[in-house]
C-alpha cells in the first residue's frame, strides 16, 4: 500500500471486541478475580456508519499483532475499570464513582492472539450478574484508522487497520 492510498483518521468514538470471561475465582473477601483474555487480533467487522464511512455497508477493520501487542497499547490496559455495560462516554476519574465496578491489574500479558489481563470485580450487584450468566467481556478503546485496503499475513482483505489502540475501559 502506498503512502498516498492512505489516510489516517482519529477516532474518538470507542470501538469494542468481544471476548468471553472464564476462569474466575472467589477471593477471601468475595471478590471476583479472573485472569481474562479481553481483546484479539484479527478483522473486525463494523457498519460504515459506525466508523463515519455511511457510503459502506460494511468495513473491515484490521487489527494487526504489531498494533494489539505494541508496549503502548499493552500499557493502557493497567489499572482501567471494569464497568457492567460500555458508558456513553469514556470513564475517567470524574466518572468512575457510578461507573466502575471493579478494575484491571498490572500484568498484561500475549496469550496468543490475545491479550491477558487480571481483573478484579468488587460491586456485588455485578458479581450477581456475571454468576447469573453474564460472561461476555468488552474493551472500550480508541484509536486511530489508517484507511486503505490491504491483505493480512494470512490473506485475508480489509479497509482500515487499526493503530495507536488506546483502552479506556473494560465492560
Amino acid at each position: 500500500m502506498h503512502a498516498a492510498d492512505q489516510h489516517i483518521q482519529r477516532m474518538s468514538m470507542t470501538f469494542t471486541d468481544r471476548a468471553t470471561i472464564s476462569g474466575t475465582h472467589r477471593t477471601a473477601d468475595k471478590y471476583l478475580a479472573a485472569d481474562a483474555r479481553i481483546a484479539r487480533t484479527s478483522i473486525q467487522v463494523y457498519s460504515g456508519r459506525e466508523v463515519g464511512k455511511p457510503e459502506m455497508p460494511t468495513v473491515r477493520i484490521y487489527r494487526a499483532p504489531s498494533e494489539v501487542f505494541a508496549a503502548a497499547a499493552m500499557a493502557s490496559v493497567a489499572h482501567k475499570p471494569i464497568t457492567l455495560d460500555h458508558p456513553a462516554d469514556s470513564v475517567d476519574a470524574s466518572r468512575w464513582k457510578g461507573t466502575a465496578v471493579g478494575w484491571t491489574g498490572d500484568t498484561i500479558q500475549k496469550d496468543g492472539d490475545f491479550l491477558r489481563v487480571p481483573m478484579m470485580v468488587a460491586d456485588a450487584d455485578a458479581i450477581a450478574s456475571i454468576d447469573s450468566g453474564a460472561r461476555q467481556l468488552s474493551a472500550g478503546y480508541t484509536c486511530d484508522l489508517v484507511w486503505g485496503a490491504g491483505t493480512t499475513p494470512e490473506g485475508e482483505t480489509y479497509d482500515a487497520r487499526q493503530v495507536g489502540i488506546r483502552v479506556n475501559h473494560i465492560a
